[in-house]
């Protein structure tokens, strides 16, 4: 394989050391030499004039709106009130406890003291926490509470 200059390069030489201007005695040449053998050739890129005065105003005056939009939204910003469907569906995903019943009281209590703390994060009103919490409610200890629920409901139309 024969360079520009005409001597032989070696086969493990890539092409590019060639091109890069290798002298037949091994040596580099010097880096000026080097360098301006690189850009030979070359295109050169111009860089573009600046944008008319007026279009950059414009874009400034543009940019300003929307930083003025986006400042309002965020002053303005309300936050979204979570329907009840919202409520239960994050609080079911704490993975609560059931609670089927039972004859010791004391796990009733252990019961109450685990749902009163997943449902200390909720902004919710003390009936809503009952109404979340009768959800985790299975067997007996459920039909205990429709059954209050319905004597409650008989009471207040009673009176």
């Amino acid at each position: 394989m024969a360079s520009r200059s005409g001597t032989r390069v070696s086969r493990n030489r890539t092409p590019a050391a060639a091109d890069a201007g290798v002298q037949p005695n091994g040596q580099n040449p010097p880096q000026e030499e080097h360098e301006v053998s690189q850009n030979r050739g070359e295109n050169q890129e111009v860089p573009l004039p600046p944008p008319p005065l007026g279009d950059l105003a414009q874009l400034i005056h543009n940019q300003t709106l929307i930083l003025e939009a986006l400042a309002n939204a965020l002053v303005n910003k309300r936050p979204r009130e979570q329907t009840m469907n919202d409520k239960l569906t994050a609080f079911l995903r704490t993975k609560l406890p059931t609670f089927v019943g039972s004859n010791n009281p004391l796990d009733a209590d252990d019961w109450l003291r685990v749902i009163q703390r997943k449902l200390e994060p909720f902004e919710c009103q003390d009936r809503e926490k009952v109404l979340l919490a009768a959800h985790q409610l299975t067997g007996t200890a459920l039909t205990w509470w429709e059954n209050y629920c319905a004597a409650a409901e008989d009471a207040s139309t009673i009176t």
